[in-house]
């Protein structure tokens, strides 16, 4: 049992079972939050649970790795899947370069509005790319994104 608050991942692996709910923790405030799933790169895996704040320093301008395969970097996946996060003052061009190879990225818009490889973005859109190198992201206003780069092919 716990709390997820503002800056914090939770990763979960179900694996062989687990039982699971989710639920609001405060009576007046609004709660928004990210819920993605991926498959796992193999099956029968153990049951898991981690969760850790990010430093919001650590995202401005810049993407901040929240979860990834690399033991040690951010929170541990069982895929080659790689969750980032970044922070980006209006006017400011970055690109993203796709890890692994045979990946795509999706990109969600938190808040502002944004241009990924041609294709204006606002607020809580999202948008998919594959079959490429890298992405390149222009912010029209300040903006906030998740890039969640995963397999386009289930090898598990």
């Amino acid at each position: 049992q716990g709390v997820i608050r503002e800056n914090e991942v939770q990763v979960m692996s179900a694996g062989t079972g687990i039982r699971h709910s989710e639920a609001n923790a405060s009576p007046t405030e609004v709660c928004r939050l990210l819920q993605t799933w991926v498959f796992p790169n193999q099956m029968g895996l153990k049951p898991r649970y981690d969760q850790r704040r990010f430093d919001p320093a650590g995202r401005d301008n810049q993407w901040q790795v929240l979860a990834s395969p690399e033991e040690g970097e951010a929170l541990y996946i069982h895929q080659q899947a790689v969750y980032s996060r970044g922070d980006f003052d209006a006017g400011k061009t970055v690109k993203y370069p796709i890890r692994y190879t045979g990946n795509g990225v999706y990109a969600f818009v938190l808040e502002g509005q944004c241009t990924i490889n041609g294709q204006p973005l606002e607020r809580r859109d999202g948008f998919g790319v594959w079959e490429t190198d890298a992405i390149t992201v222009e912010a029209t206003t300040d903006t906030e994104l998740i890039l969640i780069e995963v397999p386009m092919i289930n090898k598990g």
